[in-house]
């Protein structure tokens, strides 16, 4: 008899699906805590709705605003020159649809992170699979 489930696969790391947008949500995807030691992610999007072909990476403030509000700020990582000064500043806001973009550690850091929409995805929430190695 035919085996009827999903292959299993032996992926070497921690495998995540965040859902897109997160519950309430329009463009928000919801909450991705970065595993220990976490050194890649990876990040398989699928195709998004709509007009929205780009995702970008937030992350959550650790100092809550008055109220409990969430402050969620823009990640930025720093593009270091061969000669050891500091290139550019590199904004994390144009992920691609229907591609797999790989960020290293010194691109997302530590803590709680994100992905938001270039445009509203309510209308089909997806799951997009999330990759952390080590």
């Amino acid at each position: 008899m035919a085996d009827t489930q999903t292959p299993v696969y032996p992926f070497n790391g921690i495998i995540r699906r965040a859902r897109m947008p997160a519950l309430g949500q329009t463009v928000n995807g919801e909450m991705i805590v970065i595993p220990r030691a976490a050194v890649t992610m990876t990040i398989h999007v699928v195709a998004l709705v709509g007009v929205a072909t780009t995702l970008a990476l937030q992350s959550l403030n650790p100092d809550i605003a008055p109220g409990g509000a969430e402050v969620w700020d823009q990640v930025i990582f720093i593009s270091e020159g061969t000669d050891g000064t500091v290139d550019t500043y590199v904004l994390i806001d144009a992920i691609p649809e229907e591609q797999v973009t790989v960020l290293y550690q010194s691109n997302f850091g530590a803590g709680i992170v994100r992905l938001v929409a270039s445009a509203d995805q309510s209308s089909a929430p997806i799951f997009i699979p999330i990759v952390f190695g080590f």
